[in-house]
Formats: C-alpha cells, sequence, structure tokens
C-alpha cells in the first residue's frame, strides 16, 4: 500500500507522490522515539506518554500534514514563518489543551483529547523534508528557546532554523525589541505567523499593517498567512451555519487575499482526484467492486461513516446527514460512494479553507 501526498504548486502545476505505508510508518516511529528522547534528556514536563497508545506523537505526525499541504497548496514558494507555541517549563504539556484532554486518560467513551493544533502548525517542515518538496521555509524560533523541542526537532530534519529576540506578537517591531538574527533573504513571498498570541487588550490590527513590520524579509507580492486556532474543538466554532465562526475575536483584519484560497482549493481538487490505488474492478459492468484508499490499509476510507451533501451545499455540523457506508454501498455500489466520499473530502476542506485559515493581501 501507498500513501498519497502533494509535493509543490506553481501555478496550475501540481507534482505529487505516492509513498510506501512501511516508510511512512517508520517516519512516524522516528518522531515518537525522538519526542521521548527530548522528554528524557530534556524537558520532563513536555510528556508524550500523556496519552496512552502513543496518540501524542501520532496526532502530531498526522496534524502537522494539514498546515503543510496548506502551504503546498498556496502555491508560494519562500516562506518566513514565526513561531508562537510555547513549550511550556513550568508543568504545563505542551502537546495537549489541556482544558479539552482526559488526564489521566481512563479508556472510556467519554474521554476527550485535543492536541495543541499550535504545535502542529510549528513542525509542518519535516514533511516537506521527508517528501523533498521544493518549497523553502525558514522557521523563526524565540532565542529562549534555542535548544528546545521546536529547535531541536527542524534541525535533526535539517530545515532552516533562526533565532528572534523575544516572542512576536502582534503589533511588535523593532521599536520595542522583536528582532531577528541571521535573515539576510528580501524574497520571501509568504509569512506565516503561526500561533501568535492575540492581544489581551482586545486590539485589532490590519494586516497590512503587520506585513509592514517585516517588509524588509518579503517581496513585494508577499501574502500574510496569520495561523491563529482558538482554543477548542473545531465544530464548535459553528453554530449551525458553517461559514459564521462562533470565535468573537482573531486580533487582525484585512483584505482576504482571493487567489491563495482559490489557488489552495485547485490543489485539494487535484490532492483528492484518485486516493484510491487498490480497486477491483468488474469485468462484465466495468463498475468497481472494491476498493481501499491510499491513505489507509482499511477497506474503503478508513471509516464507517459518511456525510451525504451535494456538491454545492455544506453543513459539516448537520450530523443527520450522516449514513452508514455499508448501507449506502448496498444500496447505490462502492463506485457512486467513492465519488461522494470525495465530495465530502473536498468540501470539508474547502469550507474549513474559506472560513477558518485567514490569508491577506
Amino acid at each position: 500500500m501507498k500513501e498519497f501526498f502533494g509535493v509543490s504548486k506553481n501555478g496550475s502545476d501540481i507534482q505529487t507522490k505516492f509513498v510506501d505505508m512501511i516508510q511512512v510508518g517508520r517516519w512516524q516511529d522516528e518522531l515518537i522515539t525522538t519526542l521521548k528522547y527530548y522528554r528524557d534528556t530534556y524537558n520532563r514536563n513536555l510528556d508524550p506518554d500523556v496519552l496512552p497508545y502513543s496518540m501524542v506523537g501520532r496526532l502530531l505526525f498526522r496534524n502537522a500534514l494539514m498546515p503543510y499541504h496548506f502551504v503546498i497548496g498556496t502555491g508560494r514558494q519562500k516562506i518566513l514563518m514565526i513561531m508562537g507555541w510555547e513549550e511550556g517549563d513550568s508543568g504545563v504539556n505542551g502537546y495537549v489543551e489541556e482544558a479539552h484532554t482526559t488526564i489521566p486518560w481512563t479508556d472510556s467513551p467519554e474521554d476527550e483529547h485535543l492536541e495543541s493544533l499550535g504545535l502542529c502548525s510549528q513542525v509542518w517542515p519535516m514533511w516537506k523534508k521527508k517528501l523533498n518538496s521544493p518549497i523553502q521555509v525558514t522557521i523563526v524560533i524565540p532565542k529562549k528557546w534555542q535548544g528546545g523541542l521546536i529547535d531541536r526537532l527542524l534541525l535533526g530534519y535539517k530545515c532552516e532554523v533562526k533565532y528572534s529576540s523575544q516572542y512576536y506578537n502582534l503589533g511588535d517591531d523593532v521599536f520595542n525589541g522583536f528582532t531577528i538574527e541571521g535573515v539576510n533573504k528580501n524574497d520571501y513571498d509568504m509569512l506565516m505567523l503561526s500561533q501568535i498570541k492575540r492581544p489581551t487588550d482586545g486590539k485589532v490590527y490590519d494586516a497590512k499593517e503587520i506585513k509592514k513590520d517585516f517588509s524588509r524579509y518579503l517581496s513585494d507580492d508577499a501574502i500574510l498567512w496569520d495561523f491563529y486556532w482558538p482554543m477548542g474543538f473545531y465544530d464548535t466554532f459553528f453554530d449551525g451555519d458553517s461559514k459564521t465562526p462562533s470565535w468573537e475575536y482573531s486580533g487582525m483584519t484585512g483584505e482576504k487575499h482571493k487567489p491563495t484560497y482559490d489557488s489552495v482549493n485547485e490543489f485539494l481538487e487535484a490532492l483528492y482526484q484518485d486516493r484510491y490505488l487498490q480497486k477491483t474492478i468488474n469485468k462484465a459492468t466495468g463498475k468497481i467492486e472494491n476498493a481501499r484508499e491510499a491513505v489507509t490499509s482499511r477497506f474503503y476510507v478508513g471509516i464507517n461513516k459518511l456525510r451525504l451533501y451535494d456538491s454545492d451545499n455544506t453543513n459539516w455540523t448537520d450530523h443527520s446527514s450522516i449514513v452508514y457506508q455499508d448501507t449506502f454501498i448496498a444500496e447505490h455500489g462502492v463506485e457512486e460512494y467513492l465519488k461522494k466520499h470525495r465530495i465530502q473530502s473536498v468540501k470539508w476542506f474547502k469550507d474549513y479553507t474559506n472560513t477558518v485559515l485567514n490569508f491577506y493581501s
């Protein structure tokens, strides 16, 4: 079995690749081992075994793939990423959102977990290295955490890491002490603010003013991606309307860069075009009788439920639209099921992209 990944996007030229799932499993095991070594050697508070079954490492590995694919989808080639996640050195386990995670884990149906999506947004460059993507990324880490988890982890993947004088807060510039060491380029075409803390006074900044603070590093056509995730589960951000976030404050406003949203959605369409590598075709009818998805060795898509909605109407929180795959297949066949699942996947990511991701001109 092989797994399907995006590698690059330049205009409408999209490059993808397949990787053997055994190899992907080895990559995941390497990360899990690294997290445990870091705990044992450098920071006992950052414990990946806060959840059993290597859940922390597995979730971090997989969830970092999402921001990686969004970066690829933008079509941008040179990214300057400013780190906002804090490792924590006072008993707080930065791997999970403790308010939304059952600690200790009890193996009961009521247990819940929510990994730190801020952390996932910091470590996506490991996928760039593993997949040999040609995009360039410079990760800026506060000097305080030189030698910390992100620093050691990404340097281990041979990523380019630089250091800032302090954590970046929205609105910081050289006048209040924020500087970056060793970044001499001025042609980054995307500035990615990765889980930067919001002002406590509720102040809202204009994206163009934020870009000005980094103008010495950016090309004239650079965009700003404000990757900010409020605490909580994704599906609680919506009140029955997938277009309306329920969080009240994002700290930034500005003109959204529509071509970037279009580019990401074009990429997602391509990524989900043909994920089904193993197919059994009925020679008499020419229809698919059986299929396995590239991403999993489990039957069909690795899940037994399907959200049914058409290509024009998405409502992720409408649980009444869920049906079991076996029921649907019995009535409509495998081929129709695969078509519906592709629509589901693409529409979910488009919904996510257009609602949660903030790409500014």
